[in-house]
Formats: C-alpha cells, structure tokens, sequence
C-alpha cells in the first residue's frame, strides 16, 4: 500500500514564508517518513500567474490526480505544522472524506448555504477547511470536484469571487459524500486568540509566528 503527503507552494513575497520556507517542508518530509509515506512539494513559479484562489483549487486537482496513483492521499497547507508520532494514515479511516469542518469564517458558511438552499437543500452550520485533508480514489469519484465546480452558481459569490473551500463544502453536501472530520486535534488553527496548543496533532500557523513552534 502506497501513501503520500503532499504540499504545494507559490514564490510569493511575504518574508514571513520565505524565510520558514525549507524549514516547513522538511517538516512536512519528516512525517512522512514517520508515516512510512512518500512526500512531494509542488512549487509554482510566480510567473505562471497564478494567484492564491488558484492556488488553493489547485491542491484539490492534485489531490484528485494522486488519488489516481496512491492508494491514500493527506493533503497538508505548508504552514501546516505536525507535532505528532501518531500516524495519520493508520489512526483514521480514509472510507471516508477527512477533513475539519470549522465555524468560520461565517461568510464561507452563508455563501455556501445561500447556494444550497437555492436548490432546496438543507446545509450544515459550518464549512470545510482544505488545509488538512484527506482522500482516497473512491471519494474522489464521488466529488468529482474539477468536474462539478462548473456547476457554481457565481451570482451568490458576489464581491468574494472563486473560493475552493465554498466549493468543496458545496459538492460534499449536495452529493452526500461521506465525510469525517477530523476536528481541531488535526487540523487546530492558530491565532491571535489561540496562540498555542500543546494538545493538538497538527498546528495550522494562520498567524505565520513559526518561530513560537519550530
């Protein structure tokens, strides 16, 4: 059984990265081979013009396009820091979408039931966070994701435009494809108001403050 942890990057500007860059994904490669995984970083020239949105859709693309090669895909953000011995691939059940399902920001959760319930479908108080995530091949055919986000309503987006996080939670829910959230443990957002956590698997450094943990 083949598994894979995968990150991907863009040249952008902010220091905050860049100086962390080869730091984080030397991390990101010393989980996986805890995990027994192999690893790939995906880099991607500025100068391809692709912007953070795109950026952000594409992880799911090539997530979709692994899932065809590896047997059990973890998606990691690269500001995605594991403080763990536990491996992710033996602890959950990948019959299922893993992910971690947030209650912010409000405005990903009211676009996205605005959406659904336009097509009279009850949706769920809360959105996926795609900066942990993991898939398999059979899940991948049940979103069908580069397939079916043609089939967004944009007039909802308003001013917010393309967001991959809306879209994802969007197919999961009006396709009932099963899903399990993995919760904070895994995918635990740090911030202004939560600094820190000892507790947590997975550290996802919204602030970029990488020194307070590395």
């Amino acid at each position: 059984m083949t598994n894979i942890i995968f990150d991907i990057w863009i040249d952008f500007s902010d220091k905050r990265w860049l100086a962390y860059k080869d730091i984080l994904i030397e991390n990101h490669k010393k989980y996986a081979k805890l995990c027994g995984a192999e690893y790939k970083h995906y880099n991607i020239k500025h100068e391809n013009k692709i912007d953070f949105k795109q950026l952000n859709f594409m992880k799911i693309y090539i997530a979709e396009d692994l899932a065809q090669i590896y047997d059990k895909v973890l998606y990691l953000d690269l500001d995605v820091i594991p403080k763990t011995k536990i491996n992710f691939f033996e602890y959950h059940d990948f019959s299922n979408l893993l992910c971690h399902r947030t209650l912010a920001p409000l405005w990903k959760i009211n676009i996205k039931r605005l959406m659904l319930e336009s097509e009279g479908i009850n949706s769920e108080h809360n959105v996926i966070n795609t900066g942990v995530f993991g898939i398999t091949k059979e899940i991948c055919n049940l979103i069908k994701f580069q397939k079916r986000e043609k089939e967004i309503n944009l007039e909802y987006l308003n001013e917010y435009g393309a967001n991959n996080e809306i879209y994802l939670s969007y197919i999961v829910e009006k396709y009932k494809v099963p899903y399990t959230d993995i919760g904070t443990a895994w995918n635990f957002l740090v911030d202004k108001n939560y600094p820190k956590s000892d507790a947590c698997h997975f550290l996802h450094m919204s602030t970029k403050e990488f020194n307070s943990v590395l």
